[in-house]
């Protein structure tokens, strides 16, 4: 255990050399014995010591007091007075250093050592409330909560910088004033004043409220949250109170704008529903309510499933997937049901919800109503396909039917001319008849790909199959197929809008791929029709998979409630896949 080092401040030789003694064999360590303060104070400022046994009446300019003091002043080492002089002034002075003991000289050895332990103590305990004094003092300083301090009668004993700061005053001028006189006005929202607890009759805690401080000079208000606490002694009496405030203007913008949102997101025709990442409803607006027919009440901790027709396939943990790993999801279509069972085709953005550190804790959709858009678009395709059918059906039946007689007109002219004509002639006259053919033959091409009879008669398996064996006649492409027999009952829309993709898979197939080989299926899967539609070419450049064609093939996909996945690597060809939800399929055996 470490010896206490005491330093003996004594002008008498004898008595300084029996002190030193007497102390050693106690256990303590003498740092030195010197008989004036001029060389205490260079001791204490080279080595100091743990305590100082100081003389009254020391040789030198400096008496023992004066030299306490000049050591009080720099350093916090406890002092215990010797002296053989007890009256009144000397003590007196004495008291002012605030010193840990006072002895006579003729005090006995158990005397002292107590005097010292206890002046260790005392010192050590003193030191910890310094060191407490210091911390909370600068713990109050770099708070952002402002802290006031006031006595039983209103003064102000203490208040940190933040304090001063938001009341608009220096430190200095507010300590030793009363909190209502220093020229700001305390105002509940409801406008009336706050009675200071000094001031008020039941001496209580006062709990966190809102107040508006009006400060008179600058004319400026600020809004705080602020709750007051009482403060009592070891007696329980009250001796003061405490006041913590928080400044909330920016909360109050964070608030107002936050109603705004809010004002906005619950006026919106649209539904905005907030889920969390377990896919649970956390958040359901009035659009919401009007849509699908749920109360928030109903819906708030149910899984957002709800919402999707048995038998559909549900996108929601594919999307969420994908906004968790940080891909931004655009705008797509879906169907969803009512709460009265009705199905509803839908436009859906979902955007990831995050914390402050970026983690999402959730998503959010805003879903739009198409179903009347949805239906109008399908009456104009319907008329379009209408008009397409008229079209085909002119150049098969007229079109086609007067080239033909053109043709046979020609032939009759050329047996009547046969032996009339040089050969120069003649050959203009084939020529003639050959590209007349050709035009015949590209009618009917054109007829065929406008009105696919097959499709009209026998269904979507067969017209596929006739699809492929027109690529296999006229593009001279290998094309395997493997298309399941008996669908029916998917619509004549689905059938419609699936050919016309397989039609265009196969055209951009033959013009652009380089390849030699096509496959086409057609199956069902879970209640979904599947159609694919693969080659073994070269692969889809950028331009041609943001081109024309493949926006058609996408806008035909979503007229059906279907998803249309294009997937294309350079030398390994390109597969295009739309899978159409059927929760009614039919097939025969």
């Amino acid at each position: 255990m470490k010896k206490t080092r005491i330093l003996i401040v004594e002008d008498e030789v004898i008595l300084s050399m029996d002190m030193t003694s007497s102390l050693e064999s106690m256990g303590y360590e003498v740092v030195d014995a010197v008989p004036s303060g001029e060389e205490a104070l260079s001791l204490v400022e080279t080595d100091p010591p743990d305590l100082v046994l100081m003389d009254v009446q020391l040789e030198g300019e400096l008496d023992g007091i004066q030299t306490a003091e000049k050591i009080n002043n720099r350093d916090f080492i406890p002092i215990i007075y010797i002296s053989g002089h007890t009256d009144e002034l000397t003590l007196s002075r004495a008291k002012i250093t605030g010193p840990y003991g006072y002895i006579s000289k003729s005090f006995n050895y158990n005397e002292l050592r107590t005097a010292i332990d206890m002046a260790i103590y005392k010192n050590e305990m003193q030191r910890k409330v310094v060191e407490n004094e210091t911390l909370l003092d600068i713990t109050l300083e770099n708070i952002e909560d402002a802290v006031i301090n006031i006595d039983e009668e209103g003064f102000i004993k203490y208040l940190n910088l933040t304090a001063a700061k938001l009341l608009g005053i220096s430190k200095k001028q507010a300590e030793y004033t009363r909190i209502d006189r220093i020229g700001i006005i305390w105002k509940r929202p409801d406008g009336t004043e706050l009675v200071h607890p000094y001031n008020s009759k039941k001496k209580k805690k006062f709990e966190k409220s809102e107040y508006i401080l009006y400060n008179a000079a600058s004319g400026i208000s600020i809004p705080v949250e602020c709750s007051i606490n009482v403060l009592h002694n070891t007696k329980q009496k009250v001796i003061g109170w405490v006041y913590l405030i928080q400044n909330i203007v920016e909360r109050k913008k964070i608030d107002a704008v936050q109603s705004r949102l809010a004002s906005i997101v619950e006026s919106s025709q649209d539904a905005i529903i907030g889920i969390d990442i377990n896919g649970i409803i956390r958040s359901w607006n009035s659009g919401a309510v009007e849509i699908f027919g749920y109360s928030f009440d109903e819906v708030v901790g149910q899984n957002i499933s709800l919402l999707h027709p048995p038998n559909y396939p549900n996108e929601m943990p594919e999307k969420i997937e994908l906004l968790r790993s940080g891909e931004i999801v655009p705008h797509y279509e879906g169907v969803r049901q009512r709460k009265n069972g009705e199905l509803i085709e839908m436009s859906i953005l979902p955007s990831p919800i995050k914390d402050p550190n970026g983690i999402i804790t959730g998503i959010s959709f805003i879903a739009r109503d198409v179903t009347e858009n949805k239906n109008l678009e399908k009456e104009v395709i319907e008329i379009g396909e209408k008009e397409r059918e008229r079209i085909g059906q002119d150049l098969h039946d007229s079109l086609g039917q007067q080239l033909t007689g053109i043709l046979l007109n020609m032939k009759t002219l050329e047996n009547l001319v046969r032996n009339k004509l040089d050969k120069d002639e003649m050959q203009h006259l084939l020529d003639t008849e050959s590209l007349l053919k050709e035009t015949i033959q590209q009618t009917r091409t054109m007829a065929k790909n406008l009105i696919p009879v097959k499709l009209q008669t026998e269904g979507l398996p067969h017209a596929l199959e006739d699809l492929a064996n027109f690529a296999r006649t006229v593009y001279k492409t290998r094309v395997i197929t493997d298309i399941k027999e008996g669908i029916k009952n998917v619509g004549v829309m689905v059938e419609t809008q699936l050919y016309h993709i397989a039609q265009e898979a196969v055209n951009n197939s033959v013009k652009h791929s380089r390849g030699d080989t096509l496959s086409i299926s057609l199956e069902i899967v879970n209640a979904e029709l599947i159609l694919s539609v693969k080659d073994n070419g070269t692969g889809i450049k950028e331009t041609a998979a943001n081109g024309i064609g493949m926006s058609i093939m996408n806008y035909r996909s979503n007229l059906i409630n279907g998803n249309l996945f294009i997937h294309s690597e350079k030398d390994e060809g390109t597969l295009i896949l739309c899978r159409v939800p059927l929760p009614e399929l039919e097939t025969s055996e």
